[in-house]
């Protein structure tokens, strides 16, 4: 009690040194019928009312709720303190809930629109914007959680399940070239859900691209060993591309057009199809040969002919020349606008002097680059997906 007089006395001393001189002035001319409640206390060079109680002079003074507020904060045990807090937490709650709902709804419309955009400067603007919307939703439901598995409940609930969550993050912040938190995203997202393919192939291409070469092999081969389910053979048949409508452009005159099969998408083809990258790029050579040897003993499937062009590009590594042309000219049948195939019989053609090749090659890939550059046709540049490609998730 003490104590809080003490610190009642403090802010009156401390509100009577701030008073304004216009407020001093009409206290000090109080009407001489209040002069019997009140008596003027001489105060320096102003004058105040002297009160009965303190009480009365904290209700005139305006201060009593700062008072109030000063001695909840000291004993924390205060019946006003107990209801403020009871209704700022009914207050803040209500707002939680509120700001969950708009924030989910606005999350889910900017992640519709972020996978449609084709522009990798946009994407990366409208990325920060899809962090920070992760970053307040995440502080919105924990405001409302006890405890993590409510707090996952709370996600769900709300058309943000957590994992789902980690991938999406994980995407952005990959997109945006950010690979520290993507791969923690990640990493999270499949401790979160360990069952799920597409989770872990993203998990591994961004250990990939972040240069963590031995920790994406890892991530492939659990796939392999852990997700057998996953590899059904597919029961879809290759297709024959149509004869696209700009090969009668004239820059395409004196090209022969071959018809080029499209063939079914397997996932056991592309896991050892990633796989091998990581192991090429570390400078395992045999590791990188026996899947994509593997890849080829499967059913013709859409990595058939990468596979083909890449046992091309260890030949010429090796310095088989004439092993090189015979590879990469299987990769053609399988593909005949591959310009890797094309890239790699080339050089060896080069090197084997066969000039009339070179310039046939050369000339083919030069006019299929340009078709595709100025985007003439949906066939990439380079295959899929490779070691120095950034945007390599449309299959996922």
């Amino acid at each position: 009690m003490l104590s809080c007089v003490t610190s009642s006395s403090r802010l009156v001393r401390r509100s009577l040194q701030n008073c304004p001189k216009s407020r001093l002035k009409s206290l000090s001319s109080t009407p001489s019928s209040s002069a019997s409640s009140a008596s003027v206390l001489s105060l320096g060079s102003c004058s105040w009312p002297q009160y009965s109680s303190i009480r009365s002079l904290l209700r005139f003074t305006g201060i009593r709720s700062s008072v109030q507020s000063h001695s909840i904060q000291k004993s924390g045990i205060s019946r006003f303190g107990t209801r403020f807090a009871s209704s700022s937490s009914s207050d803040s709650v209500t707002q939680a809930r509120s700001g969950a709902l708009t924030t989910s709804k606005r999350l889910l419309e900017l992640w519709n629109e972020w996978e449609k955009e084709q522009d990798p400067f946009a994407k990366r603007t409208w990325g920060k914007m899809l962090i920070d919307l992760y970053a307040a939703l995440s502080k919105q439901l924990s405001s409302l959680a006890k405890d993590e598995a409510e707090f996952e409940h709370l996600a769900t609930l709300h058309g943000h399940p957590v994992a789902q969550n980690c991938y999406r993050l994980g995407a952005v912040h990959a997109q945006r070239f950010e690979w520290e938190p993507a791969v923690e995203s990640l990493q999270r997202c499949v401790d979160l859900d360990p069952g799920n393919y597409t989770h872990y192939m993203k998990f591994g291409e961004v250990l990939h691209a972040a240069r963590m070469y031995g920790s994406a092999v890892q991530v492939y081969s659990t796939v392999l060993t852990t997700m057998s389910s996953e590899f059904q053979k597919s029961s879809d048949k290759p297709k024959q591309v149509d004869r696209p409508e700009s090969f009668d452009s004239t820059i395409f005159k004196g090209l022969t057009f071959t018809p080029r099969m499209q063939y079914p998408y397997s996932k056991l083809a592309e896991v050892l199809y990633r796989r091998a990258h990581s192991h090429l790029v570390q400078h395992d050579w045999d590791s990188a040969l026996a899947d994509w040897k593997s890849v080829i003993g499967l059913e013709p499937n859409h990595r058939t002919a990468e596979s083909w062009a890449y046992l091309a590009h260890l030949s010429r590594i090796l310095g088989k020349w004439q092993q090189t042309v015979d590879l990469s000219t299987k990769a053609l049948e399988f593909d005949s606008e591959l310009l890797i195939a094309l890239y790699e019989r080339s050089l060896a053609h080069f090197v084997l002097k066969n000039e009339e090749n070179v310039k046939a090659d050369n000339r083919k890939y030069a006019v299929l680059a340009h078709e595709r550059i100025w985007g003439l046709s949906n066939h990439p540049i380079q295959p899929d997906w490779g070691p120095d490609r950034d945007d390599s998730d449309h299959d996922l």
